[in-house]
């Protein structure tokens, strides 16, 4: 009876230290099949050279995906692309056209590390550590800050 009793309270300690998940937390998973449709298809085409190491969702539903060559895109809640951080320079096929041709004619000795857009203007960073940012069309905002 006691040895059962001793029994009982130590796997419901257990249960409780090992069983809690924190709601705030992100849920991480390495397996990119299963990222969304959206995600999948937006990395395929426009990293089509690089390997997703893991991903994780928060509760908002946005999703941080790892890939290889030190890259860590976030997307929001509705799938789409919101930023793009890198060490090294972008791939053409995540910038813009407008954009990556403003950067090519004015800045042709830099490239692209960092993108990202709050739904209203883009933010690119270049690998001299200079910002500039455009429209969602793609203009170039002459000292424009996000």
């Amino acid at each position: 009876m006691k040895y059962g009793l001793v029994f009982v309270l130590i796997s419901m300690v257990s249960a409780l230290c090992f069983g809690q998940t924190d709601s705030a937390a992100k849920k991480s998973s390495t397996g990119a099949d299963k990222l969304p449709v959206e995600i999948s298809t937006y990395i395929k085409t426009s990293f089509p050279n690089h390997k997703v190491l893991r991903f994780s969702q928060d509760d908002d539903k946005e999703y941080e995906v790892y890939l290889d060559k030190d890259i860590v895109l976030d997307f929001n809640n509705r799938n789409q692309i919101k930023s793009i951080d890198g060490k090294s320079k972008l791939p053409d096929t995540a910038i813009p056209p407008k954009i990556l041709a403003y950067v090519k004619a004015s800045y042709s000795s830099n490239s692209i590390t960092d993108w990202e857009t709050d739904g209203k203007v883009q933010e690119i960073t270049l690998d001299n550590g200079v910002e500039l940012s455009f429209t969602n069309d793609g203009e170039y905002i002459p000292g424009g800050k996000m």
